[in-house]
């Protein structure tokens, strides 16, 4: 490294592939895999469905409309556009993309045949 952050950058790295092994490994094999602990759930109350349509409902107005919502907030002025076409854009890199569609379509295939 250039500045001397060497140390920074494994610790980042380190992070990095433990946080792939938390969420990429570790809650997919147990949700899917594991054993059965007998644990049944109910229905949560109406009060919990009601809080979290409005969290989710606020995650999505706050996403859609950060000008309105978070910029508004700041004391000063933003002019940050995050919906710009060259952010879009990168973010929707066309063969990730697309391989992502195949894979969800070919997984929707494969459901259907089994099903």
């Amino acid at each position: 490294m250039a500045q001397g952050y060497d140390v920074v950058w494994l610790l980042l790295l380190f992070a990095a592939a433990g946080v792939f092994h938390h969420a990429g490994i570790k809650i997919p094999y147990f949700a899917f895999f594991a054993h059965d602990s007998g644990i049944r759930t109910t229905e949560p109350p109406h009060n919990m469905l009601l809080a979290m349509a409005i969290a989710a409902g606020l995650c999505i107005a706050i996403g859609a409309f950060p000008a309105h919502t978070v910029y508004a907030l700041l004391p000063w002025e933003a002019t940050y556009q995050p919906y710009d076409i060259t952010h879009v854009l990168t973010q929707l890199r066309p063969t990730e993309t697309m391989m992502a569609w195949v894979a969800v379509l070919l997984t929707g295939i494969l459901l259907l045949y089994y099903i």
